[in-house]
């Protein structure tokens, strides 16, 4: 993964344990880019519950007029009015809300 891809406060996997970002974390992703030491987490029906959303179907999620839903193909697409994306990772949707409110999403403690 690039540096560029990530935030300080994106959720990412070590391998073994979910963690925040920190500027420090970004700064080696960017100084190590051979060495794997943040992998991006798939987002799940449990991370979008995690960050609010609430389920409207088996295949769909609601938060803040932002509407996700599973496509014919399983992937997730966001759609804000006419705009529509697929996100895969939960970096890529707490960034997408981050460019769309100028405000972090809250993730709730995994229990």
């Amino acid at each position: 993964m690039k540096a560029s891809e990530y935030r300080i406060g994106n959720w990412v996997s070590n391998g073994e344990v979910e963690v925040q970002l920190t500027s420090k974390d970004i700064y080696h992703l960017d100084v190590y880019v051979n060495r794997v030491i943040a992998k991006p987490i798939p987002i799940t029906t449990e991370w979008l519950e995690r960050m609010g959303f609430e389920k409207q179907t088996d295949w769909s999620y609601y938060f803040d007029d932002i509407y996700f839903s599973y496509n014919e193909t399983g992937d997730l697409t966001c759609r804000l009015r006419y705009y529509k994306t697929i996100c895969y990772y939960v970096h890529q949707l707490q960034n997408l809300y981050f460019a769309l409110t100028g405000e972090e999403i809250t993730v709730k403690d995994g229990d």
